[in-house]
């Protein structure tokens, strides 16, 4: 689902999910958004779109047209929302990020980013009562169970880049990530849950009382 993203602007896409192979294939001609769905999705769920041709270069997140009917200083909000469904669990990965619109000193328009937020939302068998929502380092840690970055490609694969898919020395770093999604590292996960909480807390009592 996205709201105000690039070109696609507002709106959905769906894939089936019966039946034994759960592959989607996405066909089109060049320079119809086949890139953007890929960039959306790992935005959605790592903060970077890693099927950039070059970041340095890259417009803004936000849809152009949507920001050009608002008026300067207005706060424009950008999200995606990717939901799945996990046995009987629905599970959604959303980022959110607003931007303000301003107007440089040649007159041109400025779209200045604040910071993304992204939340994981896990409800049991449609029982939205008992809906759980994750932030901050819990949000990463399933993100990383389900889609681990280190093995994005094979999960939204390119085939413009065909050659990466095959590159080698990549079996390591697959095996890792299997272990992840598998949670064989999960105490080594908690223990470095642990070190950024501590970490984190003591940031903010430094800051807090400086003297302690």
């Amino acid at each position: 689902v996205f709201e105000n993203y690039r070109q696609y602007g507002s709106g959905s896409l769906s894939f089936r999910t019966e039946g034994e192979n759960l592959l989607s294939v996405l066909v089109a001609k060049n320079g119809t958004g086949k890139t953007t769905l890929l960039n959306a999705i790992t935005w959605c769920l790592y903060d970077k779109e890693l099927h950039l041709a070059d970041e340095k270069t890259a417009l803004p997140l936000v849809n152009a047209a949507a920001a050009r009917s608002l008026p300067e200083g207005s706060l424009i909000p950008v999200s995606v929302a990717i939901t799945i469904l996990d046995d009987n669990n629905i599970v959604e990965f959303y980022r959110a990020i607003n931007f303000k619109t301003s107007i440089d000193s040649a007159g041109n328009p400025r779209y200045i980013p604040g910071k993304s937020k992204f939340t994981v939302s896990i409800t049991p068998a449609g029982d939205f009562e008992n809906t759980q929502v994750l932030q901050g380092i819990d949000a990463d840690v399933v993100a990383k169970q389900y889609f681990d970055e280190a093995i994005f490609k094979f999960y939204f694969f390119d085939g413009e880049k065909l050659r990466d898919f095959f590159a080698a020395g990549q079996s390591n770093t697959i095996q890792q990530s299997i272990f992840n999604i598998s949670q064989v590292t999960m105490l080594e996960n908690a223990c470095g849950r642990l070190k950024r909480m501590h970490y984190d807390r003591t940031k903010k009592l430094a800051k807090d009382s400086p003297d302690i």
